[in-house]
Parts: C-alpha cells; structure tokens; sequence
C-alpha cells in the first residue's frame, strides 16, 4: 500500500483559571487510514496547566469507536474526530490523517 493523500489540520485554543476543548471532525469516503494527533505547542502563565490531544471517535465499518486514542489505523474509515483538551494553558496540535491506496 502507498500513502495517496494526506490531510494536516491544527486545533488551537487556550484557557486561564480553567479547562476547555475543541474538536475537530473529518469526514470522507471509506478509505484505509492511519490518523494521528500530535501537540506541537504549549504555554502557560504563572500556575500550572497542562493540554493533551488525542482522536476522540472514529468511524470504520460503519462501527462507531469512542474514547482516548493517540493513533487509529482503520481500513474503512469514514469519519476521524480529533480533540484538544487544555487546563490553564494555551497548546496548538497537528491532527494528520494519512490515505492509503
């Protein structure tokens, strides 16, 4: 299998004295896909904060799979949702999803 197309998105939020998210959903015909996020940035203030990003939902065979996953590969895939959790933090992630043929 070779790699025939590649979509690279950011989320970016930030959040002081509290917590946020932001999701991001791709939708696309059944295809074969490895999805991955990654965070390529974060600052914080004086108190401490922290931000994570991972693929909350995806959609492969018609079957819905829902929870905290850093990387999904899935041979049928119709839809990835990515998310960016922050804690008195603003953070950016990458969210790539490769297609293979």
């Amino acid at each position: 299998m070779a790699v025939v197309g590649v979509f690279a998105h950011f989320i970016q939020i930030g959040a002081i004295g509290t917590q946020t998210s932001k999701s991001l959903t791709l939708n696309f015909g059944s295809s074969s896909v490895w999805s991955q996020t990654m965070l390529q940035g974060s600052g914080q203030g004086d108190t401490p904060g922290g931000a994570d990003s991972f693929i909350s939902q995806f959609v492969d065979g018609g079957s819905v799979k829902t929870g905290e996953f850093p990387i999904v590969f899935a041979g049928s895939c119709t839809s990835v949702t990515y998310k960016l959790k922050v804690n008195n933090c603003s953070s950016r992630a990458v969210c790539v999803t490769e297609f293979f043929g």
